[in-house]
């Protein structure tokens, strides 16, 4: 009980530090630094910006293809502690390159990709931690809820760590990076040691042939009906954008003070999923799905209040706890949907599925609002009644993924 309950434990910090590191070091949450550099020293226009910074995100694109390796083929018998140090060593490598190429476009946008596949591989392995220790130990909903807040905190650090670093060399940028990497990689090697030799991971088959893995994983009706949960959710026509133009043309508001709504909302998310537990406790999760959809709603409907300064601080901090409420529950279905044996592959293809969406959001809402003359309070109630519509599927999710969570393993405490 005691070294089962001590895998666990090092699990746990294995992954918070997986999605820490990889939520930050990469070029995406340290964009600032390097706007800098393409403005100042490069001479980059808005246009040459944006694609640097777009053709660095790439690798991020390919969390798919490091899942199924990652899955399918062990290097030297174990599929997540190689994976994880070489992500780390990688990414080392690359943002040490990034110090030396700095003025140079061509050798520091392929350092930049390196970097970032450095870190997609870090957190897709982290990822697929998450899902088979959550499934092994039942613990699926305390692993989501540590997810969201370190995804948090890395955000809410990254804003003032970003305004710092720009102000200096981007060789500090790097440093700071590499430096974050170097210290996970002797962390995952010491916190996974023996884990995949242990009892807990008998049910895992690596050697289950390629097609038929696939297959399992395409016939898995949880993972169709979590998926068109999670893509339905996040999908609807959102304001992200037009609340933007609203803020800077209707309220005046300047980029700094919006930059510290931001910090503040995601300070609160961080928060809420510090205390879910109490919640989670008392409601189940088909409980807690439906609360997620409802409080969606009513989140946005927050925003017809959204006329002052003083309002805008409230609802950006009730709206972080909204998103917090809604995120655990949403990474706890994805987690217990994930089919055994192939954790990486299905979660990163959820969460591939859930950026999307949230991205379709923005780009249709914005749409509607160019296009069809919405108005801002318009798109709000455009986004709150269509978010409603998710409950109808709500019926249909499996009722194995909504009971109480248990551990794989007799005699493994659950959550």
């Amino acid at each position: 009980m005691r070294s089962e309950e001590a895998v666990r434990r090092r699990l746990s910090a294995v992954v918070a530090a997986g999605i820490f590191v990889s939520s930050l070091a990469n070029t995406q949450i340290l964009a600032l630094p390097f706007r800098v550099v393409l403005k100042g020293s490069m001479g980059a226009d808005a246009t040459g910006m944006a694609t640097f910074l777009s053709l660095a995100l790439l690798p991020w694109y390919a969390k798919p293809v490091v899942a199924w390796l990652s899955d399918r083929f062990p290097l030297g018998g174990e599929r997540r502690r190689p994976y994880l140090v070489l992500g780390a060593g990688l990414a080392v490598a690359a943002w040490a390159a990034v110090a030396g190429v700095a003025h140079r476009w061509t050798p520091l946008l392929l350092a930049c990709m390196v970097a970032n596949l450095g870190a997609v591989i870090t957190s897709t392995v982290s990822g697929g931690l998450l899902v088979e220790g959550g499934q092994r130990f039942g613990v699926t909903r305390a692993l989501a809820r540590l997810r969201t807040f370190v995804s948090y905190a890395a955000v809410v650090l990254a804003g003032p760590l970003s305004g710092w670093l720009a102000q200096r060399s981007l060789g500090a940028t790097a440093a700071l990076a590499a430096f974050m990497m170097a210290a996970f990689a002797p962390l995952a090697w010491a916190g996974l040691k023996g884990y995949e030799e242990s009892a807990v991971t008998a049910h895992a088959s690596p050697r289950e042939p390629a097609l038929a893995a696939l297959r399992r994983l395409l016939a898995s009706r949880g993972l169709w009906v979590a998926a068109a949960f999670v893509f339905l959710l996040q999908v609807a026509p959102g304001f992200q954008s037009p609340l933007f133009f609203f803020q800077t043309e209707q309220l005046g508001f300047s980029p700094r003070f919006i930059g510290v709504l931001d910090g503040l909302g995601s300070a609160a998310a961080m928060l809420a999923a510090f205390f879910y537990e109490p919640l989670a406790r008392w409601l189940s999760l088909k409980a807690r799905l439906r609360l997620a959809v409802l409080v969606s709603s009513l989140g946005a409907l927050m925003y017809l209040g959204y006329l002052s300064r003083s309002s805008a601080v409230l609802i950006s901090l009730a709206a972080g706890v909204a998103s917090a409420l809604t995120l655990v529950a949403l990474f706890e279905l994805v987690a217990r949907a994930t089919p055994r044996g192939l954790e990486s592959l299905g979660y990163s293809l959820l969460l591939s599925l859930y950026t999307v969406a949230t991205q379709a959001s923005d780009v249709a809402g914005s749409w509607l609002h160019d296009h069809w003359h919405l108005g801002f309070r318009e798109l709000i109630g455009v986004n709150a009644g269509t978010t409603l519509l998710v409950l109808v599927l709500l019926p249909l999710i499996p009722a194995s993924l909504l009971v109480r969570e248990v551990p794989s393993v007799v005699g493994v405490s659950g959550s």
